[in-house]
Order: structure tokens, then C-alpha cells, then sequence
């Protein structure tokens, strides 16, 4: 009785491991025919210069660090680095870092910050 046990346990086993592999291969093959649609209304540069943008007066480091991730990133697609200009049509913020005059700058845009700034996960 004791070896019937066994071999069915081994038995289940062996099932459960073979349909896990069934099914990551199954969604390996869905998520390599999916095709993904490029944005139609972005516009990195208007192909005479370089990606501009601009940020709120201060900014942690870890935001610095990703703008010049972000600089490569451009480099890479337009092949210039992208650059902090004043006026630039990207505005980056770092919404815990915002004055009170950038606060109502960027409420003037329409952008919803006291629910982003009052979520759990703020």
C-alpha cells in the first residue's frame, strides 16, 4: 500500500512539473507574437537639434541619475544627448520637491497633483 502511495505521489509530481512547463511555454510564444504599436503623437525632437526638457530647481540625485540615463537614451534614438533648457516643450517634476510656484505652475497644466500627492502610495 505504502509503494502505491509513493509511486502516485512521484506520479503527481511528474504531471505538475510537465504542465508548469507547458504553460511558460505557452506564454512565451503569446508574448513574442504580440505586436506593440508605437506612440503616434510623440515627438522627441523636431530633427534639427536636441531632446531639451526641463525639471523643478531641485531635484534628488536619484532623479539626476535617471535624466542622464535618459540623455543616453536619447543620444541613442536621435543621436543627440538630450539637455536641461529652459522653455524645453518636456517638463520633468519631482513632485515631493516642488515649490509653491511650480506647485500652481503645474496645477495650471490640468494635472491632478493633490490625488497623486494624497495616495497611500505617494
Amino acid at each position: 500500500m505504502k509503494y502505491k502511495k509513493i509511486i502516485l505521489g512521484v506520479a503527481l509530481a511528474l504531471a505538475c512539473f510537465s504542465s508548469l512547463n507547458a504553460n511558460a511555454l505557452t506564454e512565451t510564444k503569446v508574448k513574442k507574437t504580440e505586436t506593440q504599436a508605437a506612440a503616434p503623437n510623440v515627438y522627441w525632437t523636431d530633427g534639427y537639434g536636441r531632446v531639451s526638457y526641463t525639471t523643478n530647481s531641485i531635484i534628488s540625485p536619484v532623479v539626476k541619475i535617471a535624466l542622464k540615463e535618459f540623455a543616453g537614451d536619447m543620444k541613442a534614438v536621435t543621436g543627440f544627448d538630450a539637455k536641461e533648457k529652459s522653455g524645453a516643450p518636456i517638463q520633468i517634476y519631482q513632485l515631493d520637491q516642488l515649490t509653491n510656484k511650480e506647485f500652481s505652475a503645474v496645477e495650471k497644466l490640468g494635472a491632478p497633483l493633490h490625488l497623486i500627492n494624497t495616495a497611500k502610495d505617494a
